[in-house]
């Protein structure tokens, strides 16, 4: 079945979404679209600036487990990546990480609790003995961003706190008094 009509052009990295009733894309002139299979609409939802050849074949979208949201990346303005987040029922566009640092490769766990993304926000500047100049290696990191409220954080501070000792079975002990034998 065709579900395209758009002209002469390239097509890059088709992923269905979990339901198998819509299709996103991007094409040549860095449009991302989706494509709704029943309806047969095509809807162009965002543009990318600066991505060419290696850039639109390695893009890359990851939808939600209930097939409502897509995530991706894709440059902005200023020239790094930021993630984006569309909502295919509201309709709506998200750019939900600044841009400020490169944020690449997002996807959705499969119970949809949390986005992970890489993100270049590692900064551990050394002094380069060749090129006398800093340089920041190995900045990239992988990050999980909880998605809803009652979702908890896996960089949340945690209660490192021990129990009771009779609950370890040491209630036979005398309590220390405070002399000296």
């Amino acid at each position: 079945k065709t579900l395209t009509r758009l002209g002469p052009g390239f097509r890059y990295a088709p992923t269905w979404s979990p339901d198998g009733k819509k299709l996103v894309f991007i094409d040549q002139a860095m449009r991302i679209h989706v494509v709704d299979r029943e309806t047969g609409a095509t809807e162009a939802i965002d543009k990318a600036y600066h991505m060419f050849e290696g850039g639109l074949r390695s893009f890359a979208a990851s939808w939600s487990p209930d097939s409502r949201w897509i995530a991706y990346d894709r440059d902005i303005e200023r020239g790094s990546r930021a993630i984006f987040l569309y909502d295919t029922r509201a309709k709506e566009l998200h750019q939900v990480t600044t841009g400020f640092t490169t944020d690449s490769f997002p996807s959705f766990d499969p119970k949809g609790d949390y986005l992970y993304f890489l993100g270049n926000r590692h900064f551990a500047p050394s002094y380069s003995d060749f090129d006398n100049s800093w340089i920041y290696a190995n900045s990239t990191q992988i990050l999980a961003v909880p998605l809803r409220r009652d979702v908890a954080s896996p960089t949340a501070p945690r209660n490192d706190a021990e129990g009771k000792d009779d609950e370890k079975g040491d209630g036979d002990k005398k309590p220390d008094d405070g002399k000296k034998d």
